[in-house]
């Protein structure tokens, strides 16, 4: 669903029928920065969270500069992470929300695939 004032987004439509498999979600998830955002994302009290705050996460968590932070987020990260349905974005208002439409829209089921797609990530370092 988009949040966008009832307007499709274009992420809405390059997702329909999109239904990843069990080796692309642990591929998607097992980037240490993707985990962090979804956990920070899962931690939040507000279903939206904008961009900046994610900025900040990524500097503080990993010390990149600001424009580093940026560019990981919207040319790497987000279109990922939405791509796959697991969040949506709305990058005029610089919003992020859950994709309460995907199949891991239950935030249990979430973060038992952020546990385990973290000890993946931990074996083979």
């Amino acid at each position: 669903m988009s949040q966008s004032g009832g307007h499709r987004d274009v992420n809405e439509s390059l997702r329909e029928g999109f239904s990843p498999s069990t080796s692309d979600v642990f591929a998607l998830l097992a980037d240490e920065e993707r985990q962090v955002l979804l956990q920070y994302l899962l931690s939040q009290p507000e279903p939206m969270v904008d961009v900046p705050a994610l900025v900040e996460l990524l500097v503080e968590t990993f010390d990149y500069d600001r424009t580093r932070a940026v560019i990981r987020l919207r040319h790497d990260h987000l279109p990922r992470l939405a791509a796959h349905r697991f969040l949506d974005y709305d990058e005029k208002r610089s919003l992020v929300w859950f994709d309460e439409q995907a199949d891991h829209a239950d935030h249990d089921a979430l973060r038992t695939l952020l546990e385990t797609a973290a000890g993946l990530s931990t074996d083979s370092d």
